[in-house]
C-alpha cells in the first residue's frame, strides 16, 4: 500500500491554518507571537504551493 503524498500536504497544511487562526487574535500583543503567526502563515504558503504543483502535475498527466 503506497501513501500518496498529497494527503500529508493536505493535513499539514490544514493544521498551519488552524494554527494561523489560533494565533492571529493574540499576535499583536507580543512580538513574540507576532513572529510566530508569521512563520505558520508561511509555512502554510509554502505548503499551499505545494499542494497547487501537485494538482498541477495531476492536471498535466491527466491531459
Amino acid at each position: 500500500m503506497t501513501t500518496d503524498p498529497i494527503d500529508s500536504t493536505v493535513g499539514a497544511s490544514l493544521a498551519a491554518r488552524e494554527r494561523v487562526a489560533r494565533l492571529a487574535p493574540t499576535a499583536a500583543h507580543d512580538e513574540r507571537t507576532a513572529a510566530r503567526l508569521a512563520q505558520a502563515a508561511l509555512f502554510e504558503e509554502a505548503l499551499l504551493g505545494a499542494l497547487r504543483a501537485h494538482i498541477a502535475e495531476l492536471r498535466t498527466v491527466a491531459r
